[in-house]
């Protein structure tokens, strides 16, 4: 409050009227009844004067609470600056085989100062120039006469991509085919190891596989026979059967469940005693493909919550296994996981549920359509693959997961998928009857050819925000007219529309244009090709790399 501020509380005076006399009859002393005038509206006492306007005293309490108040403000203001001046962050310095840091004397850093650091590289190393970047939290960081500058306002993580093992072929974040080496580093910025690409490759002894890998393909490292020593990376998630076969590193391993990194079960090596009842321990989170193949003394499973993955085939071959008992927390069931089971064939023919999910079709189909029941999260592997009598499947709204070819040529000519889903699998609708298809907003991933050789497939819409448009997703749809992006899509892989000779019209709402990977972008599509993209985006599609090279076919969305 202003120092020089008053408050003043007017008492307003009573008006006197003259105009318009009130008589009231009051008693005086002698109770005689007389009449008197009144001077105003209301009714004022004749023996009392009126009131005068009163200033009141400055609210001396009030002014030194607020002044109290306002100390105790800029009190806090100012420790809150020194508190946040003084505050201290940790840098991280991401340990990658073959790099090392220098050019710093802490970790610990004050808040807004500048973290200075140098990188050295093994001399056995090289660049990959589609990997290669210095990151602060994932912002590339430029070098300035080889220091690398990054002001500090939080935790910071700093990490180097893509250095590794001359030889290696990769294929935007994969490796396709591996060297012959005795020392295998993978690339940091490699997500995952193809497959076959190391198969028989019998020099490697050692691999460093860096943490940004989460998926190993099948058979990667077939037969390597003198592979002894592996770093697995932290994040890996799925690897695929036979990955390991015929390796030192697997026959060093006792018998019993093999693990990788404790969290994935890699295989059982061994002879299983008879009557095995598998009780999985909590923690795990995948189990490879192929794992328990034709483990006939296992006759029952217990998988733990933490389980997302299983792979294909895990117990494909166990003609005595059961008792299944799953967890709601499955994500994905591969093809053929429990194929020549007992507990599948106990089950009577038509659809097969596994707890929330629906496993596959048993028997001839003997209908053209079919309901898939309330509450299941996912469809398998295979589950309906070469129905080819199946017209129509109605999805329910609870499906989140449809994995690797579920629809596989099968005549299904509509389906709609639900709002729900979150991911598709490869080869999931390939050479289906599919005229339409619209991808739902929550959809995060689609795998390669998902709608490979659709040749009835005239129109797409994709609502979702799309990371990568993968390999061959549509490749050989030669009746797809039309592409509409309606999400945001930040990669595609340029064989994508292989084959797609009547695509004319192709729209992408991105502001950002998608980066092209590959070479052959668009190649035999239609001639009359029209992209249309955003208008405030139209000069820079044009002049993009990838996109320039068909400026004359961009346009502005009308």
């Amino acid at each position: 409050m202003n120092k020089n501020s008053k408050q003043k509380i007017a008492v307003s005076k009573n008006k006197i009227s003259n105009n318009k006399p009130l008589v009231k009859k009051i008693n005086n002393k002698n109770n005689k009844k007389v009449a008197v005038k009144s001077t105003s509206k209301s009714t004022i006492p004749t023996n009392k004067s009126p009131k005068r306007i009163v200033k009141k005293k400055k609210p001396v309490k009030a002014i030194l609470i607020v002044s109290i108040i306002f100390v105790l403000l800029a009190g806090i203001s100012v420790s809150y600056l020194v508190w946040n001046y003084n505050r201290e962050f940790t840098v991280s310095l991401t340990d990658i085989s073959g790099i090392e840091y220098s050019g710093y004397d802490n970790t610990t850093i004050k808040n807004g100062n500048n973290f200075c650091f140098t990188i050295d590289i093994d001399e056995g190393l090289v660049e990959y120039p589609e990997l290669l970047a210095v990151k602060a939290n994932g912002v590339t960081l430029e070098a300035d006469n080889g220091i690398y500058t990054v002001a500090i306002c939080a935790d910071t993580k700093i990490e180097v991509f893509g250095y590794g093992t001359p030889g290696l072929f990769i294929d935007n974040t994969t490796i396709i085919a591996g060297v012959n080496n005795e020392l295998i580093i993978i690339p940091y910025g490699i997500t995952n190891i193809g497959y076959n690409s190391f198969d028989g490759l019998n020099l490697i002894t050692t691999v460093v596989i860096p943490d940004t890998v989460t998926k190993i393909e099948d058979v990667a490292f077939y037969n390597c026979t003198n592979l002894t020593d592996i770093t697995f990376s932290n994040n890996l998630y799925t690897v695929g059967f036979s990955v390991l076969y015929g390796t030192k590193w697997l026959n060093n391993q006792p018998n019993g469940i093999v693990y990788i990194n404790d969290n994935i079960v890699y295989s059982y090596k061994g002879t299983m005693p008879a009557n095995s009842n598998i009780f999985f321990r909590e923690g795990i989170i995948s189990i490879c493909g192929m794992a328990f193949m034709q483990q006939e003394q296992l006759f029952g499973i217990h998988l733990p919550e933490s389980l997302k993955y299983i792979g294909e085939g895990a117990f494909i071959g166990c003609i005595n296994l059961q008792t299944i008992d799953v967890k709601n927390s499955i994500q994905y069931i591969g093809r053929n996981v429990f194929y020549a089971t007992l507990w599948l064939n106990n089950h009577a023919d038509g659809l097969v549920y596994l707890n929330n999910w629906l496993y596959s079709y048993k028997g001839t189909l003997s209908t053209v359509s079919l309901t898939i029941q309330d509450g299941v999260i996912g469809i398998a592997g295979n589950a309906f693959n070469s129905l080819t009598g199946l017209t129509s499947v109605e999805i329910p709204a609870s499906v989140k997961y449809i994995c690797t070819y579920a629809f596989y040529n099968c005549n299904i000519s509509t389906i709609s998928l639900p709002e729900n889903l979150e991911y598709i699998g490869e080869s999931a609708f390939y050479k289906t009857s599919l005229t339409t298809i619209t991808i739902p907003s929550k959809v995060k991933t689609i795998e390669l050819q998902a709608f490979g050789r659709c040749t009835n497939l005239v129109s797409v819409n994709i609502i979702s925000n799309i990371d990568i448009l993968p390999h061959e997703i549509f490749t050989e749809c030669s009746n797809l007219e039309s592409i509409t992006f309606t999400g945001d899509v930040n990669k595609i892989n340029s064989n994508a529309f292989y084959n797609c000779t009547k695509l004319n019209s192709i729209t992408i709402n991105s502001s950002t244009p998608p980066t092209i990977i590959g070479s052959n972008f668009l190649s035999n599509t239609s001639a009359n090709l029209h992209i249309y993209v955003p208008t405030q985006s139209l000069a820079t599609y044009k002049s993009y790399s990838g996109w320039s090279a068909f400026s004359d076919k961009i346009f502005a969305i009308s």
